[in-house]
Parts: C-alpha cells; sequence; structure tokens
C-alpha cells in the first residue's frame, strides 16, 4: 500500500471534482435563465451568426458596410413579424448559401477536422489512464 502526499491526493481527487461539479451547477441554476432579451439583443445574437458578404471574416452585427446594414434590418423585420433565429438564418441561407454561416454545420470531410481532436484527446486520456494504472500495482512480496 502506498503512503505519503500522492496517495492522499489521489483518494482525495474524486470528492474535489464531485464539489467543483456541484458547484458549477448551483451557479448555473442561480444564473438562472435571465430576463427575455429585447428585440436590439435579438436581432445582434441573429447578426452574430452571419458571416457579412462584403467584409472578409466579420459578421453581420459588426460590419460597417451597407449590405450588412441591410441586412440587420431585415433580421430586425423578421424577427419583429414573429420568425425565430433559425427561421431568419434559414431565409439568410436560401439567398447566399452556407458560406453566409460564421458556423457552419459540420458534415462530410469537414467533420473529420472536428472529429479527430476528439479522438486524440480521449486515446490521450486512456493511455493516461493506464499508465497511471500500472504504477498502482501492488509491490511482490518475496517468498520465505
Amino acid at each position: 500500500m502506498r503512503t505519503g502526499r500522492g496517495a492522499g491526493l489521489r483518494a482525495v481527487a474524486p470528492l474535489l471534482l464531485v464539489a467543483l461539479a456541484v458547484a458549477v451547477a448551483f451557479v448555473a441554476i442561480a444564473a438562472g435563465p435571465g430576463r427575455p432579451a429585447s428585440l436590439d439583443e435579438r436581432t445582434r445574437a441573429v447578426g452574430a451568426t452571419l458571416r457579412c458578404p462584403v467584409c472578409a471574416n466579420l459578421s453581420v452585427a459588426e460590419a460597417p458596410s451597407g449590405l450588412a446594414g441591410d441586412m440587420r434590418a431585415r433580421i430586425r423585420a423578421e424577427l419583429a413579424a414573429g420568425h425565430s433565429p433559425d427561421q431568419v438564418r434559414a431565409g439568410f441561407v436560401a439567398v447566399y448559401g452556407e458560406s453566409i454561416l460564421l458556423d457552419p454545420p459540420r458534415h462530410g470531410p469537414e467533420g473529420l477536422i472536428w472529429l479527430v481532436p476528439v479522438v486524440a484527446l480521449v486515446g490521450g486520456g486512456a493511455t493516461g489512464l493506464r499508465w497511471l494504472r500500472r504504477g498502482r500495482t501492488p509491490a511482490a512480496v518475496p517468498p520465505c
């Protein structure tokens, strides 16, 4: 049996993780859903997900171009008419294609770009666990 500082830390680590998870959950519950967003906030939120066709890699919410201003006005009008943010985005995708989205859906070969880091993290974690467990094997007792 191991003794010392390392053994005590290994025994307490799961409890610390559980305590941290509980604290995060309480903070999330206390924050709550918040107040309903105003039309301006919702317009900015939808505009922040759309790429300005004129300004390279700027969102519609941030772009200074006239086209971005027209797009913001259209977003505002559609939200005021009762359309959901997803419906508004779908309308822009129908006109400009998926390239208008700042965060396009991941499918096809592009999905592999997002899958490789996840596989690497899982593989690294499994390798690390195996390495840690190998160090925990009990010492062999010499025969009498």
